[in-house]
């Protein structure tokens, strides 16, 4: 922890988050005017801050503060360089509460998450400590829960991440949200479910917190809409698992895991390495994409049953092969109305586009680097014909000359988040338009 006087040199102006000029720490720490092998991406609901996370991957950085989560200016292109912390190294993903007021992201460093604060218009990112505005994670890191000595554990190695901010009503009959996370971890076969209470106006503390033993290197994790269902999948295992985090009707508190299902995506004894997850609109079709295969299944779920709000067929309808180690999918649905398929491919470096009423391929985004995570502007006054309707993906091992190498020139940057045009009516519909570097 930092001492009194060295948070106080820390001190930013609250409504903008920003850090002193001058930090405390000691080297080698990351450049936040950068981005270095980024991964995890994330959209403030505004649509004009970007929110990357570098991960250290290269180990060039002290490990506790090797990592940074960025802020960009989406109408200048540009890092805010002193808006967004440090984090522990090997970041993983970024997600935002519902109203875009909390970010949480996963650490596998020192098994961390963190929780910060968001301001109002989405230009910073930040930890609050005690009042105090700061860049160091550690006012921000959750890591046993309850926040007490001999509480249980963060376990190892989180990684997979999905944020759902639910309304609450305890027995007392106070209203509150409540922050639901739940994790998958890369090391072990736990899951994870975290409630977190939005009481006040001051920091989060996590209140309650369960892990089951349910997938193996559980590294795909998703919410399906309008159900509290959570369904992962593994990094070794053939089965995507649906669970139910079970909250406390008078605190929120969560109390159990409850398995509900298990989605075969294999033959017996055959393990499939799942990489992306996402959900039809209506939530009644799941997209697994998968690496050994490398392929997409498509998973008929049923209406969900109205007692259960569980899906009631399970069944993969069909299976479509894909461009070599695909890192994850994405569901948009773009200005004429049909949903789109995105799927990254990190070996081959193109995004494949998918129709998934045709089961067609059909487009290929050359990124000219490696792909990780990707995101979409769904804004209703964008992504309108004519708008500005774009997407953003990470590339991961991208340098600003073809030459360059990243990890030979440590002196350098290292990757980018690309910007894809998804407005059909442009000539340049389903292309790169740009790098933020």
């Amino acid at each position: 922890m930092f001492s009194t006087r060295q948070i106080a040199a820390l001190l930013l102006l609250a409504a903008t988050g920003l850090t002193a000029c001058a930090d405390p720490y000691e080297e080698p720490l990351p450049r936040r005017d950068r981005l270095n092998y980024p991964v995890g991406l994330a959209l403030h609901p505004a649509g004009r801050y970007l929110y990357v996370v570098n991960s250290n991957f290269d180990t060039r950085y002290r490990e506790d503060l090797g990592g940074t989560l960025s802020v960009v200016d989406l109408e200048t292109l540009r890092i805010r360089e002193r808006s967004g912390p440090f984090i522990p190294s090997f970041g993983g993903f970024v997600r935002l509460s519902t109203d875009g007021a909390r970010a949480y992201v996963t650490a596998r460093h020192s098994d961390t998450v963190l929780g910060f604060d968001v301001a109002p218009d989405g230009s910073s990112v930040f930890c609050d400590d005690d009042g105090v505005s700061t860049s160091d994670p550690s006012a921000c890191a959750i890591r046993r829960v309850p926040d007490a000595s001999g509480a249980a554990r963060v376990p190892a190695d989180p990684f997979a991440l999905d944020v759902t901010t639910i309304p609450w009503t305890d027995a007392d009959g106070e209203s509150f949200d409540i922050d639901l996370l739940n994790m998958g971890h890369l090391r072990g076969d736990n899951v994870t479910a975290i409630t977190i209470p939005r009481t006040g106006d001051g920091p989060a503390v996590a209140s309650t917190m369960k892990s089951a033993s349910l997938v193996p290197g559980a590294s795909a994790i998703m919410r399906r809409p309008g159900t509290r269902d959570i369904y992962v999948g593994g990094r070794v295992s053939r089965e995507v698992a649906v669970y139910f985090p079970y909250m406390a009707p008078e605190d929120g508190g969560v109390e159990a895991i409850v398995r509900r299902a298990s989605i075969s995506l294999g033959n017996i004894g055959q393990t499939v390495d799942t990489r992306g997850l996402a959900f039809s609109e209506d939530g009644d079709t799941l997209y697994v994409v998968t690496r050994a295969p490398d392929a997409l299944h498509i998973v008929d779920l049923g209406p969900s049953d109205p007692d259960t709000a569980t899906g009631t067929n399970y069944k993969v309808t069909a299976t479509l092969p894909l461009a070599r180690n695909p890192s994850g999918v994405h569901v948009h649905v773009g200005v004429g109305g049909a949903p789109l398929l995105y799927v990254p491919s990190f070996e081959e470096e193109v995004i494949e586009v998918i129709d998934p009423t045709t089961l067609t391929m059909v487009d290929r985004i050359e990124l000219g680097a490696q792909p990780y995570d990707f995101v979409v502007d769904t804004g209703p006054d964008r992504c309108v014909p004519g708008g500005r309707c774009r997407a953003y993906v990470t590339l991961f091992n991208d340098v600003p000359n073809a030459a360059g190498r990243c990890q030979e020139d440590r002196t350098q940057r290292c990757g980018s988040v690309g910007i894809l045009d998804l407005d059909p009516s442009s000539a340049r519909y389903h292309s790169l338009i740009g790098k933020i570097q």
